[in-house]
């Protein structure tokens, strides 16, 4: 599993950016999930295979960042304590900035898209 890396923030304009999906894609994707409830599993990943910037959100909610690696966790222990480092969040935007900048490079692109100061911060879990 690891522990993984999350953008935090109410903007759903920022997280489809950093997606690299389509403005308006958080819509069709909370459509899709009603669709899921209506028409159960199966159905809704037939609905899903149609809608592929929808998967990339969609992956993007769930996996995030991706795994934190070496250079984070460093980040990471300098602002919990031991045994409390697994789910955390920090708002420093120095910190959440160094974080970023270690992240993997796909997400370098847009990540240039936005403005940091704009993020709440990161999670991560």
């Amino acid at each position: 599993m690891g522990t993984r890396l999350y953008p935090t923030t109410d903007r759903t304009d920022l997280i489809e950016t950093i997606a690299g999906v389509p403005q308006g894609t958080t819509s069709v994707l909370e459509d899709l999930h009603q669709l899921r409830e209506d028409l159960g599993s199966e159905a809704w990943y037939e609905m899903m295979d149609q809608h592929p910037d929808a998967v990339r959100l969609y992956d993007f909610q769930l996996f995030g960042f991706g795994k934190l690696n070496v250079e984070q966790w460093a980040i990471v222990r300098t602002v919990c304590e031991p045994g409390e480092e697994y789910s955390g969040r920090i708002t420093d935007k120095t910190l959440v900035r160094e974080m970023l900048n270690a992240t993997q490079d796909h997400w370098k692109s847009t990540l240039g898209l936005i403005n940091i100061e704009d993020l709440d911060g990161l999670c991560w879990n």
